[in-house]
């Protein structure tokens, strides 16, 4: 039987992962407030009032025009989702080979960390480069001008929330060392 810090690890592990999910697809990493006008850019689509237009619409036009570090962003967002993704499929055969005496805790947690480092520096990255090229403010109760947007947020709330579910299953291999 699977133990109590094992369940909770994989239910934290699938919060964490639709957290990620949510973060890496929305458009709302950047908002822009100017009279009459709002604009949202996220790792993948910049909207406007009505429309949104995609960075891999027309060729790649828009996503030609960004910086390498936004791109390396991008990236680094993308490994750590996969790394999330991957730790829920190692989390999920754990609970099936509880009984073959296998431990992919350490695994799990190895990969998590792994995870929470690209999704750490990317936001990092992120969060200093937007500030620095764009005006970007934290401004949580601005009404004009740049500020992160929720997404934005939410990748660093993700990040927590990995380092946290890395801890239990960190703590997991710990508790069961023979098994």
């Amino acid at each position: 039987m699977a133990s109590c810090l094992a369940v909770m690890g994989i239910i934290w592990l699938v919060i964490t992962n639709l957290a990620i999910i949510i973060c890496f697809s929305t458009p709302f990493w950047m908002e822009d407030y100017m009279i009459n006008l709002i604009n949202n850019e996220g790792l993948w689509a910049k909207c406007g009032i009505s429309s949104c237009v995609w960075f891999f619409e027309d060729d790649f036009a828009l996503e030609e025009t960004k910086p390498v570090w936004f791109k390396a962003v991008q990236a680094l967002v993308a490994v750590g989702l996969g790394c999330g993704l991957l730790a829920l499929l190692f989390a999920t055969c754990s609970l099936c080979c509880e009984t073959k005496r296998c431990n992919l805790s350490a695994a799990i947690s190895t990969v998590l960390i792994l995870a929470f480092l690209c999704i750490g520096i990317a936001i990092i990255v992120y969060g200093a480069k937007a500030n620095s090229e764009y005006g970007v403010n934290i401004g949580l109760k601005m009404n004009m001008g740049r500020k992160f947007g929720w997404s934005f947020w939410l990748g660093v709330v993700s990040a927590a929330l990995i380092l946290l579910t890395s801890t239990m299953y960190a703590c997991d291999c710990k508790r069961r060392p023979g098994v």
